[in-house]
């Protein structure tokens, strides 16, 4: 069983996991509280991470009814906890995808494509490897992508206009003739 396969709460469809979340284990150290043993529950991590420079890692705050975001998509991967209150990931028409509450470790796979939101406001540490690639609307945002190879990756890809469009395959299609047609 690998990395992925341990992630609880997956999001995504039967080709490509978009992101889960980590699950904690205790560490067995007398008189602390129990904690997060990456060593256990990042099993098979490194098979999923690239070198690559652009680390960013940031202490991002969403205030109460944050409901307007772009999306975005990982170039490589992003790795959050949230610290206190709860996020949503939601698609373009404000469908919630997935809830995390505080203390849930969320990992976002390489290519995948996300809206985080939230209704009560959050504060979330993040490690986003390879940055953040953002576009005002769906085609923006793919425009973008392509530059990472998202068109190579077929699993990621038909995720992202799954989630960005959902329902509409007309879009999706138009979409992917227009950006992808070189």
């Amino acid at each position: 069983m690998g990395f992925i396969d341990n992630l609880d709460n997956r999001t995504g469809n039967a080709r490509y996991v978009n992101s889960g979340v980590l699950r904690w284990k205790p560490l067995k150290v007398p008189g602390e509280p129990e904690g997060f043993d990456l060593k256990m529950a990042g099993k098979g991590l490194n098979d999923h991470l690239e070198a690559n420079p652009g680390i960013y890692v940031a202490d991002l705050t969403l205030p109460p009814s944050y409901l307007h975001q772009f999306p975005h998509i990982h170039p490589l991967n992003e790795l959050a906890l949230v610290m206190e209150g709860e996020y949503q990931d939601m698609d373009m028409e404000g469908k919630v995808i997935h809830t995390y509450p505080k203390r849930s470790l969320v990992w976002y796979n390489r290519l995948s494509t996300h809206r985080p939101l939230s209704r009560d406001g959050t504060e979330i540490f993040y490690i986003a490897f390879g940055g953040i690639i953002q576009g005002k609307d769906p085609r923006e945002l793919l425009q973008k992508a392509k530059s990472y190879g998202i068109q190579e990756r077929e699993d990621a890809l038909g995720y992202a206009l799954q989630f960005l469009l959902p329902f509409d395959t007309k879009s999706q299609t138009q979409i992917m003739d227009e950006v992808f047609s070189d």
